[in-house]
């Protein structure tokens, strides 16, 4: 059943004129929201979400997939607390994925009375990719947004394709966070409870290594390994990711 396929697209209007699109799938128990990385939008989500049966949002962050782009105003942190306002959702479950962590985790610093659960799965946590690199020692890899991002298995598939396609309109189209940065403060982040981390065992772009030096910042948080994928686990794996997201909703 496909259940991610099956939300409606809504759209809500910001007070300074980017309509967001969104969807949100109803029902029983927290709701699980779902922040897309930058090479990607909320259409990413749809596999896991045809394995995720819970409740559920996902969204354009502005200027990605349907979502314009606005006078350029407000962060998307505050995009993100103004659909939830919008939507009337008080408590909910957070995850960020790549650059959607750094909104996600700025949600939580501000507000995080609105977050049970906060899972950040290859994300650089509202920092620079030097930060992280000069930290551990590792390398800024090399290549198309694929080669940077994607198993090499997964690149040579039909799913690989795919995603290198949309990655390559996003990229043409001028997506992007620039105007709507989410600078996190880590040690605020770090003061909060019910974090999670995670990254692919083949991620170039926030390795393994640098993964050890978050759980080394943010010492109350857990943190995870996820086998045999890149930069987009939610794509290239989404049983195993939807594991994680409900090892992350369970321990709240």
């Amino acid at each position: 059943m496909a259940m991610g396929l099956a939300l409606s697209l809504t759209w809500f209007d910001t007070e300074d004129g980017a309509r967001l699109a969104y969807r949100l799938r109803p029902g029983a128990g927290p709701v699980v929201a779902f922040a897309h990385p930058h090479t990607g939008d909320m259409g990413s989500f749809d596999a896991l979400l045809d394995l995720w049966d819970g409740p559920a949002l996902v969204w354009d962050r502005r200027s990605y997939g349907a979502s314009g782009r606005g006078a350029g105003g407000p962060a998307q942190a505050d995009d993100l607390c103004a659909l939830l306002d919008h939507l009337r959702l008080d408590r909910l479950h957070l995850i960020g994925i790549a650059a959607g962590g750094a909104v996600a985790a700025a949600l939580v610093i501000h507000h995080p009375d609105r977050v049970a659960g906060l899972g950040l799965a290859c994300s650089f946590i509202g920092q620079p990719h030097d930060f992280w690199c000069a930290a551990t020692g590792e390398a800024r890899p090399e290549g198309d947004a694929a080669a940077r991002e994607l198993s090499p298995a997964f690149r040579e598939t039909d799913q690989g394709k795919r995603w290198a396609e949309k990655a390559a309109h996003l990229r043409l189209s001028g997506a992007g966070e620039p105007p709507q940065p989410c600078p996190v403060d880590l040690a605020q982040l770090a003061a909060c409870t019910s974090v999670h981390l995670a990254t692919g065992q083949n991620d170039l772009l926030f390795t393994p290594v640098m993964l050890a030096h978050a759980a080394h910042l943010l010492p109350m948080a857990s943190a995870q390994v996820l086998p045999n994928v890149a930069h987009a686990p939610h794509v290239e794996d989404p049983a195993g990711f939807a594991r994680w997201v409900q090892n992350v909703v369970s321990r709240g």
